[in-house]
């Protein structure tokens, strides 16, 4: 098992310049390494920091532009770069040889059309799993995998693409989880693992996630949700970390600081917080330090977990003050409004 830690990570990159001249002077600089001050840059990513344990289930959402994915390669080793931070593995830095503990499904599935879902995973097998394994051992390791997604009623069946028709969205999804996870990764990313999928397809998916990570004791991380999804899936995931224009939601910057105290994501966020964890709680016990209270966790210290009834009363308020706001002003532009 992983213990993913990261803190302080920040990620920039340089905007190109728009005179042809300049940039082809700002890239022949980059590439001899000197310093050019013909571009400017844009902060991706700003002093994110979180942790997860093994088991658990760590959800990115946000808008898009707002930094999961960059956040999800960073974490997969997969961006270097201008990236500032530290971003420990069971204390540990990334190294290569990490890379084959790991396992990256990307958002775009990468597979072959014309191969059937068991051949797809037959031949990852027979080319990723160690060479000690005989053929057999690794044909019995695809039967479990197929058997643990459910995908026997398509095993037989053509992955597809745009030309050929093959196996549902869903299916393919899993297919792709399964490519990855042949190898039994300690350490588990998914690029938008529910994007392009029905509301019953994408409940079945994280379910299949939750599974995993609670009966193999996987880390399952970053599976990137859609804001409009996530109503459903906050019962199924562990932590819900938000992300809004590259800012955990909690360290906002102060100029619109204000704003979250007219949102009903905030309130609601710490509902939610509140409902599923208390602050006596204790986590991080096999550390040299020993037990620590979930409260003192980096990821609930603006957050007081006890209580709940505050935030029920300031949502039931508002709730109440916005219907009342949008009548009058509804009533006012009837009034306004000629005959």
């Amino acid at each position: 098992p992983i213990f993913l830690k990261f803190e302080n990570v920040e990620y920039k990159v340089k905007l190109g310049a728009k005179n042809p001249l300049t940039a082809a002077k700002v890239a022949f600089a980059s590439h001899m390494r000197v310093d050019h001050g013909g571009s400017s840059c844009k902060h991706i990513l700003k002093g994110i920091g979180g942790s997860v344990d093994p088991g658990e289930i760590l959800a990115l959402m946000g808008p898009s532009g707002s930094g999961k994915t960059t956040l999800l390669k960073i974490l997969g080793g997969r961006l270097g770069g201008a990236v500032k931070g530290q971003i420990t593995y069971n204390d540990t830095p990334y190294s290569p040889c990490l890379k084959r503990r790991m396992g990256f499904v990307t958002q775009d599935d990468v597979l072959f059309p014309q191969l059937t879902v068991e051949e797809t995973l037959v031949f990852a097998a027979f080319l990723r799993l160690p060479a000690r394994m005989s053929k057999q051992q690794k044909r019995d390791r695809v039967d479990a995998i197929i058997a643990e997604l459910n995908l026997e009623r398509c095993r037989h069946t053509k992955i597809g693409g745009a030309f050929v028709r093959g196996v549902s969205g869903g299916e393919r999804k899993r297919t792709s989880i399964g490519y990855e996870i042949l190898v039994d990764p300690s350490l588990l990313l998914l690029d938008e693992p529910t994007s392009g999928l029905d509301s019953t397809s994408a409940s079945k998916l994280i379910v299949i996630l939750q599974r995993l990570a609670k009966g193999t004791g996987e880390l399952l991380g970053a599976a990137i949700l859609s804001v409009k999804r996530a109503g459903v899936m906050a019962s199924l995931v562990l932590m819900l970390f938000l992300l809004t224009g590259g800012y955990y939601v909690q360290h906002i910057p102060k100029f619109i600081r204000w704003l979250r105290y007219v949102s009903f994501m905030h309130y609601g966020f710490n509902l939610l917080l509140k409902a599923q964890y208390h602050g006596h709680l204790t986590y991080n016990c096999g550390s040299r330090t020993g037990c620590q209270r979930l409260q003192s966790s980096p990821s609930f210290d603006t957050v007081d977990l006890d209580g709940g009834m505050r935030e029920v009363w300031i949502l039931l308020a508002m709730a109440v003050a916005y219907r009342l706001l949008a009548y009058f002003c509804l009533l006012k532009r009837i009034t306004l409004t000629p005959l």
